[in-house]
């Protein structure tokens, strides 16, 4: 997701997954260059985003990050249920 003002710029879709599939998705950024992996551990595939982002997140950090859900083919509300959340912030010594 790459939004401007609630606009997302850079969509990127993928069918990796069907209701009820237990999902794993990793936000990782090497190098000021940010990737998404999402893991079906239900059917055992999984895909791999490269992520654009602003050149002003280049360098900074104080990024904040978080989880949201989209139902994008329809306008009946559905619900999203998160079994676990882990955060690996690795410094510079």
């Amino acid at each position: 997701m790459n939004n401007n003002g609630g606009k997302d710029t850079d969509s990127a879709f993928i069918g990796l997954s069907n209701t009820g599939d237990a999902v794993r998705i990793t936000l990782r950024r090497i190098k000021n260059q940010y990737s998404q992996t999402v893991e079906n551990l239900t059917a055992g595939n999984s895909s791999t985003l490269t992520i654009r982002h602003p050149t002003y997140l280049d360098h900074q950090s104080d990024i904040y990050v978080g989880l949201f859900g989209a139902n994008t083919h329809s306008n009946e509300p559905k619900r999203l249920r998160i079994k676990e959340i882990s955060v690996t912030v690795w410094t510079v010594q």
